[in-house]
């Protein structure tokens, strides 16, 4: 009974280890943040970017991009929030239609809309995958935008490839689940990555930490 508690403990301290320690870093190379290829929360400018690989699906993520909004909201354009994908469904249909509905958003009206309609997609309940277009559709509606539009480009899978790109990124930091985290010092190119929904204290203690490493 006790070698199994022992057992136990181990393995929870493990995991706990693995979604809020650091993961290897400065082994990987991460693609550059760009406001041409990027949707960017905040200041394009800031000396500290977050990069948020995310998931519709993942209740962390929804929790998560609150406390990064007030993050960035309240650091005087010193963080900004970078969004990219990770779709834990690999390449089925939920995942890779709600991920191609916000770039969709935002290459059709803008970086705006592609963070409103990121909002709305997360503040709606969880679809089956066979009402996904419907979701989707109330999620633009809430936007304002087009769905007509919208739906014709998600169709087309515009950017399937570019969602896969960031999928496999993440894959390579050695995120197997999502929030993944990589705090990045735009000016010496220095980062921390992190998994796991941080609190706002430590997203600003990681945030400040990438500046002085």
């Amino acid at each position: 009974m006790y070698k199994s508690t022992l057992s136990h403990i181990v393995i929870v301290t493990l995991f706990i280890l693995m979604l809020f320690t650091s993961l290897h870093a400065n082994s990987i190379t991460i693609r550059p943040i760009s406001g041409q290829s990027d949707y960017i929360y905040g200041s394009l400018n800031a000396p500290v970017s977050i990069i948020m690989y995310s998931d519709f699906s993942c209740p962390y993520c929804k929790k998560l991009r609150l406390t990064l909004k007030k993050l960035v909201n309240d650091s005087s354009g010193q963080i900004n929030w970078v969004y990219r994908h990770f779709p834990l469904d690999g390449k089925t249909s939920a995942s890779m239609r709600q991920a191609n509905a916000i770039r969709c958003a935002g290459n059709l009206y803008g970086n705006d809309r592609f963070w409103e309609l990121t909002n709305h997609l997360f503040n709606l309940p969880q679809p089956m995958p066979n009402n996904i277009n419907r979701r989707i559709t109330l999620a633009a509606q809430k936007s304002n935008l087009n769905t007509k539009d919208l739906l014709s480009c998600i169709d087309n899978n515009t950017f399937n490839q570019r969602i896969i790109e960031d999928q496999k990124e993440a894959q390579a930091l050695g995120f197997t689940g999502t929030p993944g985290l990589v705090f990045v010092n735009n000016k010496n190119h220095k980062t921390i990555i992190k998994q796991g929904a941080l609190t706002l204290k430590n997203l600003t203690l990681f945030s400040s930490q990438v500046v002085t490493q």
